[in-house]
């Protein structure tokens, strides 16, 4: 409970990936070139920063040039400036993927069965990748620009949890206002790649 933001509007939703979804963890080994970013036991998730940082940069083009800032820094907070600064008034979770039985996976160190449908060839198999190639200047394929991005595949189904705090009841039907049109908008994207089919 926060006693300044005494409302709380909560939101428990399913996402569900259109396209592979690709989200690096920032790490390479020997095999792969971009590893996606796995809980303990391997299942991919979507970190809540990811969800967060998207829905932030998506308020800021939804309300334009001149008060998309200020209602960004308002819903998702603002940097500590000197003495000021702002705390975020919107919590997310992870959002954790389903399995066969469309039942949420959130136990980070959940084993999968390899007999598991949908989550068994993720866990226990090579995981699926997405060849790339770097360009040059002149628009071609550079000499030694070849490199393999990890992707899960397209119709995966992840679970997330999207709190907002406000003080008082017209604030928080803006900000409920605000969340369901960046959740509605068909130009919304999570993850790397989302102008290459990702």
């Amino acid at each position: 409970m926060r006693p300044q933001h005494p409302f709380l509007d909560l939101w428990r939703l399913v996402l569900e990936a259109k396209t592979p979804l690709s989200i690096a963890n920032g790490r390479a080994d020997l095999v792969d070139d971009v590893l996606l970013t796995t809980t303990p036991a391997g299942l991919p998730y979507i970190p809540a920063t990811a969800l967060a940082g998207v829905l932030r940069h998506a308020l800021r083009e939804q309300e334009g040039e001149g008060t998309g800032a200020a209602a960004a820094d308002d819903l998702f907070g603002a940097r500590a400036s000197q003495d000021t600064g702002q705390a975020s008034r919107f919590e997310c979770s992870h959002a954790h993927i389903h399995d066969a039985r469309n039942r949420v996976v959130s136990d980070l160190l959940a084993e999968v069965s390899p007999d598991e449908p949908i989550l068994g060839p993720l866990v226990n198999q090579l995981p699926v990748k997405r060849q790339r190639v770097r360009i040059n200047a002149h628009g071609a394929a550079a000499d030694t620009g070849h490199f393999e991005r990890s992707v899960v595949p397209a119709g995966h189904r992840f679970s997330v949890e999207l709190r907002i705090w406000s003080d008082s009841p017209e604030v928080a039907q803006r900000a409920q206002a605000q969340l369901q049109a960046l959740l509605s908008s068909p130009a919304l994207r999570v993850g790397g790649l989302t102008r290459s089919g990702l």
